[in-house]
């Protein structure tokens, strides 16, 4: 009885502190960036051997995100439950002043056992480990040292959905018998998985000679079998 009774003094006490507070505050998370590299520069002399890089081209935008080594189940004082996982997503920002790592969907449960908030890991020395949680009703955060330390990794980059994809190359792979032969990749979602692996062949009748690949626009100077020469006179159009 005296324990129900302590529990249900702490919860109103607790009510009674957000009822005096304001709006909690929103972390503030660092934005995307935008990358853009087109190599080589148009109307430079160029040299690809075969199996090298004719034309590079990325543009898209990105956001490093991280996630813990080990999952987190852990009470949050009287209130609930704050449980993340290691596949959830954190993102760097700021929170009343603290660097921090935080989750965008609800991982504070309540005592019914509703996900009714986001959390935020204390990572205020960028260590690469985090040992304080915080949390927050609508009105107030509320921060408490975790039972253990749990390291975190950064991972791959996130692509926001473009019209044009996120990478697209162009690689040489021989000369012969009058045609160039090359391989055009697209990279739509990650940079690492081509969505598009297309082997492409050029007739070349005599040297210099222009043509068009995929909206690539190149002079080819000369070429044999080993070795390719060539000027780029505008990039891949979008």
């Amino acid at each position: 009885m005296k324990n129900t009774f302590i529990s249900v003094w702490r919860i109103i006490c607790f009510a009674a502190i957000l009822a005096l507070t304001g709006c909690a505050a929103t972390p503030e998370f660092e934005a995307f960036s935008h990358k853009e590299i087109k190599h080589p520069a148009p109307l430079t002399t160029s040299m690809a051997a075969k199996g090298q890089l004719v034309y590079l081209d990325y543009d898209y935008d990105s956001l490093i995100v991280y996630h813990l080594q080990e999952p987190l189940n852990m009470s949050f004082m009287v209130f609930g439950k704050i449980i993340v996982s290691d596949h959830e997503t954190l993102y760097r920002g700021k929170l009343e002043k603290k660097g921090v790592l935080c989750t965008k969907s609800n991982t504070f449960y309540d005592m019914l056992g509703n996900a009714v908030h986001t959390s935020c890991f204390v990572d205020n020395g960028r260590a690469g480990k985090v040992d304080t949680v915080m949390t927050a009703s609508e009105t107030t955060w509320f921060e408490k040292p975790m039972n253990r330390t749990i390291a975190y990794t950064n991972e791959k980059e996130l692509f926001i959905s473009q019209a044009q994809p996120a990478k697209r190359e162009l690689v040489f792979t021989g000369y012969a018998d009058g045609q160039l032969s090359f391989l055009y990749r697209e990279y739509k979602n990650n940079l690492k998985d081509a969505a598009v692996n297309q082997p492409l062949f050029v007739a070349i009748e005599s040297f210099p000679a222009k043509k068009e690949i995929k909206g690539l626009s190149i002079e080819f100077l000369s070429a044999t079998d080993a070795q390719l020469n060539y000027r780029i006179l505008t990039g891949f159009q979008p």
